[in-house]
């Protein structure tokens, strides 16, 4: 896994200099509202998005207050961002102008632009394989085609493999694995939106991949995660897509 900071493919994700999205954010204050009811309440999660915050050079807090009332904390406390999450939505606000970052689309960008940073720097005229074609990995699609990449779109379900090809301008859909171990014969580089503990069998894996996943669970070996692994490996929960949102806002 490539050692960077989350400043990084952040501000590559936005198309602003890192230095543009350290001045912006550093020092700010970040308000993280917590829920109070739904399955959006997941132990340790506005503790986290709070340590992210600090990572990349914010005065972050926690609320004490759920929902409404959080919110009104927070702009109690003059705060220049607030985030938070329910069961269906997770955003952030700049509060002075009451601009809106989405957190699926920042993930999209975030990890497309990990892929970048992985594979040495552009991605243009390349081909990219694109596993999954949920939100995430349709965002992805259409980012990779307007940043010049070719995208080989797969999911197994065939209907949203074809709607996720409505939505791109140049790509190709891979409808079989046969079609998907000959695609992974041609290109090394890989972009894993699925939600499978193995997405390939470990006999079709390419030598040397570049993957960028931000899919739950990891779909790749763990060994993958340690220096000197034949691969390079982009995988993380919660980080490069917080923090492409926050950029976006800088």
């Amino acid at each position: 896994m490539l050692k960077a900071d989350l400043i990084s493919p952040a501000s590559r994700a936005t198309g602003r200099s890192v230095e543009l999205v350290r001045d912006g954010l550093s020092g700010r204050k970040l308000a993280v509202v917590p829920v109070s009811s739904g399955g959006g309440v997941i132990p340790g999660f506005v503790d986290s998005v709070a340590s992210i915050g600090w990572r990349m050079g914010m005065n972050a807090a926690v609320m004490t207050y759920a929902a409404g009332d959080g919110f009104k904390q927070a702009s109690d406390l003059g705060a220049d961002f607030i985030i938070s999450a329910d069961d269906f939505r997770f955003i952030a606000r700049e509060c002075q102008h009451g601009r809106l970052a989405d957190n699926n689309p920042a993930t999209s960008l975030g990890f497309v632009a990990a892929l970048e940073l992985l594979s040495g720097g552009s991605l243009m005229d390349k081909e990219v394989l694109v596993l999954g074609l949920g939100v995430i990995g349709r965002g992805a699609a259409v980012r990779l085609v307007e940043l010049g990449a070719y995208p080989l779109v797969y999911d197994p379900n065939t209907k949203r493999a074809t709607a996720a090809m409505g939505e791109i301008t140049d790509g190709e859909m891979i409808s079989d694995l046969t079609q998907l171990a000959k695609a992974v014969k041609r290109t090394n580089l890989i972009f894993d939106a699925t939600p499978v503990e193995e997405v390939l069998p470990r006999a079709l894996l390419p030598d040397h991949p570049i993957i960028s996943a931000p899919g739950v669970p990891l779909s790749w070996p763990l060994e993958w995660m340690h220096p000197g692994a034949s691969g390079r490996l982009w995988h993380d929960v919660l980080q490069t897509g917080t923090a492409s949102m926050l950029a976006r806002l800088a």
